[in-house]
């Protein structure tokens, strides 16, 4: 069933921040201080805490690089790969960490066990290679993420380029159409039988619009993805937008109408948003 995307508190917020290496630490401790507050909060009825901001760069060698990193084969991959260190905890972190970190489950199970109710932002993040579609791909990775985990807030660090693949990343979930398309209110569970394609759809708040965002992260082989719903009425008024790299952003893809089985093509290295009417 779709879940609502959580909402931020506005008011009077404080703001705990830390780094990755200090995250996984308060974990395995168990955190007092979070569980402090909250009984704090028993005592007097007065809440502490709102948001728990944490920042994130990868911390494998030269894929940040201060948001350029590097732009060879083997570190493009292994940039796509770290994207995995905000949510599997079957990825083992390849740099100085050497086990997995699954930072927003980690972070969720950490609130909901000493304070639930706090809402977990990311202060600070970036996957680095900008310019690269690597960056982009990695970028629209970890967006879909900040939304399925349910970040309350995320803020990159700092401003991608104009029209450079992060920038165009961010468009696929603020603007994809250029007549103001966006992901839409509600997460929709979404899932890919490709490794090497990511997948986060969306819906309105009366189930009548859908809107998927597609990552290929295969810089050689294109895939036709069928998209088949479960739960949801049939697709209608089916349009794609394509971005694969160039400085000119989207562009719309073919539409594919009012067909029982929609297939979506993905071509190497792109991000691919979906927009339909669900009947």
């Amino acid at each position: 069933m779709p879940q609502p995307k959580p909402k931020m508190k506005i008011g009077s917020t404080i703001a705990v921040t830390m780094a990755a290496a200090s995250v996984m630490s308060m974990a395995r401790l168990g955190s007092p201080s979070p569980r402090k507050m909250k009984e704090q909060q028993d005592r007097t009825g007065q809440r502490l805490l709102d948001v728990l901001d944490i920042h994130f760069y990868p911390q494998q060698n030269n894929v940040y690089g201060g948001g350029v990193g590097g732009l060879d084969r083997a570190t493009a991959k292994l940039r796509i790969r770290s994207t995995r260190a905000l949510w599997d905890p079957t990825y083992i972190d390849e740099s100085w960490i050497g086990e997995p970190v699954a930072l927003l489950p980690r972070m969720r199970k950490l609130i909901n066990d000493n304070y639930p109710g706090t809402g977990l932002s990311i202060g600070e993040w970036s996957f680095g290679g900008e310019g690269h579609m690597s960056g982009g791909l990695a970028t629209a990775i970890a967006l879909g993420r900040f939304g399925t985990e349910g970040v309350t807030a995320a803020f990159y660090w700092t401003a991608p380029p104009a029209n450079s693949p992060t920038f165009w990343a961010f468009r696929a979930f603020r603007n994809f159409d250029g007549n103001g398309g966006t992901f839409l209110d509600n997460s929709v569970e979404t899932r890919s039988s490709a490794d090497a394609v990511s997948v986060f759809s969306s819906t309105n708040a009366g189930d009548s619009e859908l809107v998927s965002v597609f990552v290929n992260t295969d810089p050689a082989k294109s895939f036709s993805a069928p998209l088949t719903m479960k739960n949801c009425g049939p697709l209608s008024k089916v349009r794609t937008y394509v971005f694969d790299g160039s400085p000119t952003g989207f562009r719309a893809g073919r539409p594919t109408g009012d067909t029982p089985a929609t297939v979506i093509g993905l071509p190497p290295y792109s991000v691919v948003v979906v927009k339909a009417s669900m009947r």
